[in-house]
């Protein structure tokens, strides 16, 4: 682990945190530093971190990400930075950065920057900003990468601070990072939990580009709640619960979440995630003790792999599902891999990562993505 990555957390403020993270850091690498890929919160000006780290440390690259919550060890982190160091003499990475959000650009910037990758093409980390869309960055991803490459991504429906921030290399700025990566084996792991309600239904009309339900069994969609909730609707409206009880379309075996955001004045309902119609869904409820008592067993393919380094993309809806329990579940996965791997993460609005056995790269809204890096 230690000849490989370096790991860092400061809760500091401004460059008191950059400085704290790279002195730990150079208590490991002492000499050279290749990459730094730093995460933090939106109390934080990037240019004062890049600034104190260059000084400090004078690594090959850096880049940054802000995101509204981390993760690191058995906790949930509301302020802070935390730094990942990448010395793995194998390890290569390049930056694909640009603020153009049409598929065609996105599809023009990615195969720009591959053609100019002269190595083999093992894995593409991304941020996807509120200004793009989730569905024409999918759409650019597979045209430039195919549908199951080694993507993990974290998106944004919203801003957390007055830009959502980037570091890329000695700059900051807004927009769509891709960083294209070689030399790391990454393994990934869905952590769901949910568990459906009643009969499935079927999905009827939708309009997929503006992620859109209009219609379940032939009737407003809306009625699928009416029907469930039945004199508790008015308040369950009224307090806008839908994120609470989202659907779940299952594909072979495996079962991806689709958040409602609200539903508008027609009883069309807004989602987060890819619908088609003729798609068979249920109603979903993530059930805290059943999560917790089963993650031992969802966790075993993770535990039996040597000492290695765990990043989790955690779920901004998850968390607001689980409510008291979110806090609990980062405690039990670090109770279960803390010992044999370090741990640390981001929270987003959505993420996406390769499903081997469909074929295809899937966004997720309501799942926990585990991936291991070696």
């Amino acid at each position: 682990m230690v000849e490989k990555f370096a790991l860092a957390l400061s809760e500091k403020t401004q460059e008191d945190a950059a400085r704290e993270v790279s002195l730990k850091i150079k208590s490991i690498f002492p000499k050279s530093i290749k990459y730094i890929l730093l995460f933090f919160t939106p109390q934080y000006k990037p240019s004062l971190l890049l600034k104190t780290l260059n000084f400090t440390l004078n690594p090959k690259m850096v880049l940054g990400i802000q995101a509204p919550l981390l993760i690191f060890e058995n906790r949930i982190i509301e302020k802070g930075v935390i730094a990942l160091c990448i010395n793995k003499k194998e390890a290569f990475l390049k930056e694909i950065f640009t603020k153009k959000y049409s598929p065609q650009d996105i599809e023009a910037s990615l195969r720009k920057g591959l053609k100019q990758f002269d190595r083999d093409k093992q894995f593409l980390l991304s941020t996807i900003p509120q200004q793009c869309s989730p569905s024409d960055y999918l759409q650019s991803l597979t045209l430039s990468l195919g549908k199951a490459f080694n993507v993990l991504g974290v998106g944004f429906l919203k801003k957390y601070a007055s830009k959502n921030y980037l570091i890329i290399n000695n700059s900051v700025d807004e927009g769509l990072l891709n960083i294209i990566g070689s030399g790391l084996k990454l393994t990934f792991l869905k952590i769901g939990g949910f568990i459906p309600l009643g009969k499935p239904f079927i999905i009827t009309r939708v309009i997929s580009e503006r992620n859109i339900i209009m219609e379940i069994n032939g009737e407003p969609a809306i009625n699928i709640y009416k029907h469930y909730f039945e004199e508790k609707f008015e308040a369950f409206t009224l307090n806008n619960l839908f994120p609470l009880y989202p659907f779940g379309i299952k594909e072979k075996d495996k079962t991806n979440i689709l958040i409602i955001k609200e539903c508008l004045e027609d009883g069309s309902l807004v989602c987060m995630g890819e619908i088609k119609e003729n798609t068979k869904v249920h109603l979903m409820l993530l059930h805290p003790p059943s999560l917790l008592d089963a993650l031992q067993e969802q966790l075993t393919p993770l535990k039996n792999i040597a000492e290695s380094l765990i990043f989790m993309i955690n779920s901004l809806p998850r968390k607001k599902i689980l409510r008291d329990s979110a806090t609990e579940e980062i405690k039990t996965i670090h109770d279960i891999l803390g010992k044999s791997h370090k741990i640390f993460g981001i929270y987003s609005d959505y993420s996406f990562f390769p499903d081997k056995d469909l074929q295809k790269n899937i966004m997720e809204t309501g799942n926990l993505i585990l991936t291991l890096w070696e």
